[in-house]
């Protein structure tokens, strides 16, 4: 006891103003670690909701698929998380107005243009500061390489460089870039010496560097997060080939494929794409009556009979399409086949015209 009293005494001699730094210190070390560990938990607890709310939205499209496969408008759900709480947050503004709105009308009132304006102006104003909080959450990055950038959607300095935009002279049925002389309606040698069924066509980009990588993450990487960009570089594209009261439709997949992929990247950008221009949009216009195998490696003889007969108009879309331009939506273009398959589907069925867009275009090497 005599010894434990003399300790005690020594150190309470020794508390001074270093004394005081040091247990300041001692208690940093022990209670910053543990605030620390609190705030993780809480942010880990905060993820696993949004995994949840990702989870259980997937499940209610899966479930829907198992009854209605071949409605392709179930798969508009975005896997990417990202995407989803994004889309969740203008939702419910958009379910908040509906809301208001229905209990005037509920009420026996009037919805005025004045009472619109007025709800609905709140509403938006508190957008840009959602927006803010999405962004601190979720900082904008390329849509490439994950950098760090201005704002969503948008591609930084280097990968914009590396991103083959098609612009200038392009070939009028295949929209590939064309060097030279170049005049209005020329096609290129490709489209000389196959016979194309569509009238004119267009690309947004070559498929290589850049462009490639994000055909193949928004194909099968379930980055849906490409997609609103997507439609606004092929609107560019299409501008001049749109015509009035024009159809635009997605070259399908097999239902099968769609239950391993869970949705169709075609007419996800055609529907972007769609609202850009202001088209009409129809995601189940055309049908694969059969699975075909992947045309990777396949030559342009092997491509075109795998896919003879496999692609019809659906019969409940007939009527919707009989005297109208279409225009199909395709994520890339080899040789053609696919779209020609739907390209004829389409006019035997009766339709005036038919147009095609690509994402992305297979080009030969200059």
């Amino acid at each position: 006891m005599k010894g434990l009293a003399a300790k005690t005494g020594c150190l309470k001699m020794t508390i001074g103003s270093q004394g005081a730094s040091a247990l300041n210190d001692l208690a940093d070390r022990i209670v910053c670690p543990m605030q620390r560990h609190k705030v993780d938990r809480k942010i880990m607890g905060g993820w696993g909701d949004v995994k949840g709310f990702c989870v259980l939205n997937q499940l209610r499209a899966n479930k829907e698929l198992i009854g209605r496969a071949d409605n392709y408008r179930i798969f508009k759900l975005p896997v990417n998380q990202t995407q989803a709480i994004k889309q969740f947050i203008a939702r419910n503004l958009v379910q908040k107005a509906i809301a208001r709105a229905g209990a005037v009308a509920k009420q026996g009132g009037e919805i005025s243009e004045e009472w619109s304006v007025l709800h609905m102006s709140r509403l938006i104003a508190r957008g840009p500061i959602l927006q803010t909080f999405v962004h601190a959450v979720f900082p904008p990055e390329c849509l490439s390489c994950r950098t760090r950038v201005a704002s969503d959607d948008g591609l930084c300095g280097p990968c914009w460089r590396d991103t083959a935009f098609i612009t200038g002279d392009v070939c009028d049925a295949c929209g590939v870039p064309m060097h030279g002389d170049v005049q209005s309606g020329d096609r290129c040698d490709d489209c000389m010496s196959i016979a194309r069924l569509w009238s004119q066509g267009r690309a947004a980009l070559l498929y290589k560097d850049r462009g490639r990588a994000l055909v193949l993450a928004l194909k099968h990487s379930d980055r849906h997060d490409i997609v609103r960009p997507v439609g606004l570089w092929l609107a560019w594209a299409v501008k001049d080939i749109l015509r009035d009261d024009m159809l635009v439709a997605p070259v399908p997949l097999h239902w099968t494929r769609m239950v391993r992929r869970r949705y169709n990247q075609s007419s996800l950008i055609g529907q972007a794409m769609a609202r850009e221009v202001g088209a009409s949009f129809s995601a189940d216009l055309l049908m694969r009556t059969r699975a075909t195998v992947s045309l990777d490696g396949k030559s342009r003889k092997e491509r075109f009979a795998e896919l003879q007969g496999a692609i019809v108009v659906n019969p409940k879309r007939v009527g919707e399409m009989m005297g109208r331009s279409i225009l199909l939506v395709d994520d890339v273009m080899t040789s053609g086949a696919t779209l020609a398959a739907c390209a004829e589907a389409c006019l035997t069925s009766q339709a005036s015209e038919v147009c095609v867009v690509t994402l992305a275009r297979v080009a030969k090497d200059d």
